[in-house]
C-alpha cells in the first residue's frame, strides 16, 4: 500500500478466502470513505510499491498462493496502469521494500524461489531504467524500508522462514550500508511509516509468545538521535499490511490477525 496525495491506496493482496486479488481501493481517511480504482494488470501480493508525485509505481511482486516471484513493473498514471521496465533479469522478487531517494526508487531485499535475497536495485522513472545498488549485508524479506532526508533506512525482516526475523536497522548512505540501533522488537511482516523525521514500525508476525503469532508492538525510530522508543501498542494486532502517513495520521489498513493467513478488513489510524 502507498499514500497518494490525500488518500491511502491498497494494492492487491489476499482476500478472506486466501485468493490473490487484483483490486485497488483508496481511502480518504478524513472522510472515512473508500472508493475503487482501476484494477491491477495482474492479481498480485507482496508488491514493492512507491509513489513519486501523483504516480504509483509497482516494481516486482509475488503471484499465486505459492509465492511465485514476478519481475514486471507498472505505473499508475492519469487513471490507468501501464507497463514500465521490469526488474533486471534474475532479480524478480516480492516481499521486499521500496523507498524513494532523490527521485529514484530503491527496491530493497525480497523473496524469490522460496529464499530471501540481498538484492538492491534502483529504478529511475526519468529514464525508465534500472541500476544495481549495494547489496544488503545478508538476505532479507518481509522487511520495511523508508527514506528520511537523503537516507534509505531498512528495518527488521526475516530470512524466508517466519521465526528467522531480525531487529537490525541499516542505513544506506553514500552508497554503503551501515548498521544503526536495532529495533526493540525483532519481527518481520510489519508495517513501516515515516512521519516528521521518524519511522514507526507497527505490528508484524513471528511472535512465539502469542497463540496468534502476531505482534502488537509499535515502536518509533528517531533517525537524528539513532534511538528507538516504545509507543502505544496496536489494539488489534496485525501483520501483512502496510502503513502510510496522510494529514499527520498513520493509517494501517487490513492485514491478517494470525500468523500466515487470516485476512481482515479493519483499518486503524495512529496519531503520533
Amino acid at each position: 500500500m502507498v499514500a497518494l496525495l490525500d488518500e491511502i491506496v491498497v494494492l492487491g493482496g489476499f482476500d478472506e478466502a486466501g485468493r490473490v486479488v487484483d483490486r485497488v481501493e483508496a481511502l480518504d481517511p478524513v472522510a472515512g470513505e473508500w472508493r475503487s480504482l482501476p484494477a491491477l494488470p495482474v492479481a498480485m501480493h507482496h508488491a514493492q510499491a512507491a509513489v513519486i508525485g501523483d504516480r504509483i509505481y509497482i516494481l516486482g511482486f509475488l503471484t499465486t498462493a505459492n509465492f511465485t516471484a514476478d519481475g514486471r513493473a507498472f505505473v499508475f498514471d492519469a487513471g490507468a496502469w501501464r507497463p514500465i521496465a521490469s526488474l533486471p533479469a534474475g532479480k524478480a522478487r516480492g516481499g521486499g521494500a521500496a523507498a524513494v531517494q532523490s527521485g529514484r526508487i530503491v527496491v530493497v531485499g525480497g523473496f524469490r524461489a522460496l529464499s530471501a535475497v540481498t538484492d538492491v536495485d534502483i529504478y529511475d522513472p526519468s529514464t525508465d531504467a534500472w541500476t544495481a545498488g549495494p547489496p544488503l549485508p545478508r538476505p532479507r524479506d518481509h522487511l520495511g524500508a523508508a527514506s528520511v532526508g537523503d537516507r534509505v533506512i531498512a528495518v527488521g525482516g526475516r530470512e524466508a522462514r517466519i521465526p528467522s526475523h531480525v531487529a537490525e536497522t541499516l542505513i544506506l548512505e553514500n552508497n554503503t550500508w551501515r548498521r544503526a540501533s536495532a529495533m526493540p522488537t525483532s519481527r518481520g511482516g510489519f508495517a513501516l511509516a515515516a512521519h516528521d523525521g521518524a519511522l514507526y514500525a507497527i505490528g508484524g508476525e513471528g511472535d512465539g509468545s502469542m497463540p496468534t503469532g502476531v505482534f502488537a508492538a509499535v515502536e518509533r525510530y528517531d533517525v537524528a538521535a539513532d534511538a528507538w522508543s516504545v509507543e502505544e501498542a496496536m489494539p488489534d494486532p496485525r501483520h501483512g499490511t502496510g502503513a502510510a502517513t496522510v494529514g499527520g495520521m498513520i493509517v494501517v489498513p487490513g492485514g491478517a490477525s494470525r500468523q500466515g493467513f487470516a485476512a481482515v478488513a479493519s483499518c486503524a489510524i495512529f496519531r503520533p
